[in-house]
């Protein structure tokens, strides 16, 4: 009988990677992860080991789990010093901004729900891209010529993106040794030795030495957080993705909304785009004003994902970059995963160990410093997320496809877009190469009911959005999301990357 493992993620390096797992004996579960280490390399303006992950996994038994992996504030956070020093909010980057992170003790989590090989296989690839190099992308150089270097202090992200001052370019290979024996320690020595072990003792080292108030403790009481997911049902399909902290809820009341006013997932993306719009907006609002951790705020999870009201309250905030990677993974044998891995935004807080080669996320940035707000900030607690991993079921609640995506705050704007198309007969290439809207401020200039098209988005959404503000932008502008989507094709599986991003879609085909 034929196996076939399945993986899309942003970067060719990162897929190969993955693939690679399935030819060693592995399956999704292992794909995922290796492409997940490998992306923490060669994509390091998006992703690294010093950021968070949100992962949904189903076992071949039909059970679905959901990894809460983001991390949370120090014991040690003092909400008057930072208010003093910064006012109602932290600033985009700098090492206040450094929540711990996350994702390896969420890699430990999935690696023991269902791998196959041994912990220490999936960082092989990862390894040897940090020691010997990887080239810059098109992603990572535009990334780099648009950081704002004048205003980072970490001298150690400066040397290594802009070697004798001048930034790398499409095409230059760039080596992170000291990354990969980091890399290499937590492969032989397990996740602890990130949360307890040498690996913590330097990273803490390091960031105290730069005036964090992360500590040791913060890093050895941390744990992930297995917890349910939400759903809902849209004609034959079920789709699944995070609870809060997250904003899955977003996805989840557009899709409500659109069974409750009778309107189909074509219908929202054309003539009834301003329904698209309003629900979106809405939500952009939900997630800034009440979004938080239910660990500290009652987090109404019916009332978030309810069909939207006449009823509306203060405007949102401008949305933010989100710099992530989505990678999408399933198998003949019946495993899929849906991981979200992240630094925030572009290259997170801005600030890299020298001794650990640890860049840091900035998803402190995300909290607010209102003691008003549910999402203030507060010893050990989880910031507010963007993160959201999807999985969607047929009317047997059988495997359909997988989705990731990142896009920061307009994650579920993609992902509702992609269920669109691809439930209208889309091939996954068309899906994930389709012109994309925005709902959402995202400069100083915005109004706060901006919606952002893509230059080929058609006449007909253009006009139901007649009373929105329409900024157009190129098509295929990366910042508009790069999505990865695996689907079960009756008895084969298929694999695309999208266009805006430098990442492949791979099949394995093996005799097992």
């Amino acid at each position: 009988m034929t196996y076939q493992g399945a993986i899309a993620t942003a970067h060719d390096s990162a897929t190969k990677a993955g693939a690679e797992t399935y030819k060693r004996g592995g399956n999704a579960v292992d794909a995922a992860l290796a492409a997940a280490l490998a992306l923490a390399v060669v994509y390091p303006h998006n992703t690294s080991i010093g950021g968070d992950a949100v992962i949904i996994v189903r076992t071949p038994e039909g059970e679905v789990r959901c990894i809460n992996a983001t991390g949370w504030a120090s014991k040690n956070i003092d909400l008057d010093a930072l208010t003093s020093r910064y006012g109602q909010c932290l600033p985009d980057r700098g090492i206040d901004t450094i929540t711990l992170p996350g994702a390896i003790r969420g890699f430990e989590s999935l690696h023991q729900i269902g791998a196959q090989l041994p912990w220490e296989a999936h960082f092989d690839e990862a390894v040897h891209l940090a020691l010997h190099g990887s080239t810059v992308g098109r992603s990572l150089a535009s990334a780099i010529a648009a950081f704002p270097w004048q205003d980072s202090g970490s001298t150690s992200l400066q040397q290594l993106f802009l070697p004798n001052g001048a930034p790398l370019r499409e095409g230059d290979r760039f080596v992170q040794p000291e990354l990969a024996a980091t890399l290499d320690t937590i492969a032989h020595k397990g996740a602890d030795s990130f949360y307890q072990g040498s690996v913590m003792q330097d990273v803490v080292s390091g960031l105290q030495a730069m005036g964090s108030v992360l500590e040791e403790s913060d890093f050895t009481d941390y744990c992930v957080e297995l917890v349910a997911p939400i759903s809902t049902a849209i004609g034959d399909l079920t789709v699944l993705t995070s609870p809060p902290n997250t904003q899955g809820f977003s996805l989840i009341k557009y899709l409500n909304t659109l069974k409750a006013e009778r309107v189909s997932l074509a219908e929202g993306l054309h003539n009834r785009a301003d329904l698209f719009a309003s629900c979106f907006f809405e939500s952009n609002r939900l997630r800034d004003s009440e979004l938080a951790d239910p660990h500290f705020s009652v987090q109404d999870t019916e009332y978030f994902c309810s069909p939207l009201g006449a009823q509306r309250s203060a405007l949102p905030q401008q949305i933010g970059d989100g710099d992530t990677v989505g990678i999408a993974a399933a198998d003949s044998d019946g495993w899929a995963v849906s991981l979200i891995f992240s630094v925030f935004k572009s290259f997170g807080a801005g600030i890299r160990d020298s001794r650990t080669g640890v860049l840091f996320q900035d998803r402190g940035t995300a909290f607010s410093l209102s003691s008003l707000s549910p999402n203030v900030i507060a010893a050990r607690k989880r910031p507010r997320h963007t993160l959201m991993p999807v999985l969607v079921l047929d009317d047997k609640d059988e495997l359909a496809w997988v989705q990731a995506t990142m896009g920061g705050s307009g994650q579920p704007q993609i992902h509702a877009q992609l269920l669109s198309h691809i439930s209208c007969g889309a091939t996954l290439s068309e899906a994930l190469a389709a012109p994309r809207m925005n709902v959402g401020a995202r400069g100083i200039a915005d109004a706060l009911n901006t919606v952002y098209v893509e230059r080929s988005v058609s006449a007909l959404p253009r006009q139901a959005l007649s009373k929105w503000v329409l900024r157009e932008v190129p098509d295929l502008t990366d910042w508009m999301g790069h999505a990865n989507i695996v689907r079960v094709a009756g008895s084969m599986l298929e694999a695309a990357a999208d266009p805006r991003s430098d990442g492949a879609g791979m099949v394995v085909r093996l005799n097992r």
